[in-house]
C-alpha cells in the first residue's frame, strides 16, 4: 500500500506548478517502501526528484524522496533547486536533519518516519498513514514547527450514512466507545440528522468491549465500529463478529478493508488512489505558512463483504458492487 500511495503522490506533485520543496520519508525496512523506491528510479523526472536509499535519523533507517515542484524555488532558500540536488547527491548517507534544511515541508509516511521527523526536523510536518494511537502524541504541540495530519481512516460519520442507506428501517445503532472519544460530537449530530438512536456502549479495553456488547446486542439494529484499536483489535474482532452475526445484527466500520474481509458487512475506507490530491493541497498550505487542522481523507470508497450480506439476507445496492471485497 505504501509504495502505491507514494507513487501517486509524486505523479500529483510533479503535475503541479507550485513554489515549494517537499521531502517524503518512509521506513527503510519496509518491503513496500523498497518496492516503491525501485519504481521511482524508473520514472524519469529529471532534476525535479531525488531518491535517497538511506536517510540517517538517529538510528532509524529511512528512505527519502526530495521533490521540487515545477516552479521557482522558495524565496527563503539560498541555493537553487538544481545546486541543492547536486549537493545532496554527493552525500553518501545524508541525515534527515540535513535534508530538512533544504526543503519547506517534510511529509512523513507512517509512524517510524513521523517520529523521526518530529525529532530531527525544524520545519512544518505533514503526517499520513500514521495509526491513530501513534498520531495523537505526535500532534501534541508545545513549541516548535507546525504539525498536522491526514488521518489514516475514513470519518466515522461516513459509516453511519452507509447504515442508513443499506438499512432504511434501522432505528438503533450501537457504537463501542472509549471515554472521551473525539469523534462523538460529530457522530451524535449525524445520528440525529439520520434519525438514529445512537446507543453508546462505553468500555476501557477490548475485554470490556466484548462483554458490554454481548449484553446489549439483541436490542440493536446495527453496530458501528470506530477505528479504536484499544477496543476493536485482532483479539476482540472475532467474538464481536460471531455474536453480531448470530444475532443477525450487521456490523459496519473499522479502520481498514481487512475488517470487512474478516466479517464486517461494509465500511467506508480511504481511497488511496485519490488521496494524493489532498496531500498536495495540505502540503502547499503548510509551505505557505498556514497550519490546517488534522483532517480525515476527503475521498473514500465503500468495501462490502458479500458473503456476510448473504447470511444476513441484506441486498447490496448495485452501485456498491464495484467496490465489494
Amino acid at each position: 500500500m505504501g509504495w502505491r500511495l507514494l507513487t501517486l503522490i509524486l505523479v500529483m506533485l510533479c503535475a503541479q506548478a507550485r513554489s515549494a520543496t517537499l521531502l517524503f520519508v518512509a521506513n527503510g525496512d519496509s518491503p513496500e517502501h523498497r518496492e516503491f523506491l525501485a519504481r521511482q528510479r524508473q520514472w524519469q523526472v529529471g532534476a525535479d526528484l531525488l531518491a535517497l536509499d538511506t536517510v540517517e535519523a538517529q538510528g532509524t533507517r529511512l528512505m527519502g524522496l526530495v521533490v521540487w515542484l515545477k516552479s521557482a524555488p522558495s524565496p527563503r532558500k539560498s541555493l537553487p533547486a538544481r545546486v541543492a540536488a547536486q549537493t545532496l547527491m554527493r552525500a553518501r548517507s545524508p541525515t534527515l536533519a540535513d535534508l530538512c534544511q533544504q526543503v519547506d515541508v517534510v511529509v512523513a509516511v507512517a509512524g517510524d518516519a513521523a517520529r523521526a521527523a518530529k525529532q530531527n526536523c525544524s520545519i512544518p510536518l505533514l503526517m499520513v498513514l500514521v495509526p491513530d494511537a501513534q498520531l495523537q502524541p505526535l500532534l501534541e504541540q508545545n513549541r516548535g514547527p507546525a504539525r498536522t495530519a491526514i488521518y489514516p481512516t475514513a470519518d466515522p460519520v461516513a459509516n453511519l450514512r452507509l447504515i442508513r442507506e443499506l438499512l432504511p428501517k434501522a432505528a438503533t445503532v450501537g457504537v463501542l466507545v472509549s471515554p472521551q472519544r473525539a469523534e462523538l460530537p460529530s457522530l451524535r449530530a449525524e445520528a440525529h440528522r439520520l434519525q438514529f438512536k445512537l446507543e453508546e456502549i462505553t468500555a476501557t479495553n477490548d475485554e470490556e468491549a466484548v462483554r458490554a456488547l454481548r449484553s446489549r446486542v439483541s436490542a440493536l439494529d446495527a453496530v458501528l465500529l470506530l477505528p479504536d484499536l484499544q477496543l476493536i483489535n485482532a483479539w476482540s474482532l472475532k467474538p464481536i463478529l460471531l455474536m453480531t452475526i448470530r444475532q443477525m445484527v450487521p456490523t459496519f466500520g473499522g479502520p481498514t478493508a481487512d475488517y470487512v474481509r474478516a466479517g464486517v458487512l461494509a465500511a467506508a475506507v480511504p481511497d488511496l488512489d485519490r488521496l494524493p490530491a489532498q496531500i498536495v493541497a495540505v502540503a502547499r498550505r503548510l509551505a505557505s505558512g498556514v497550519v490546517p487542522a488534522p483532517v480525515y481523507p476527503e475521498a473514500t470508497r465503500v468495501v462490502v463483504n458479500p458473503t456476510v450480506a448473504g447470511v444476513l439476507s441484506i441486498v447490496i445496492p448495485p452501485t456498491w458492487n464495484a467496490h465489494a471485497e
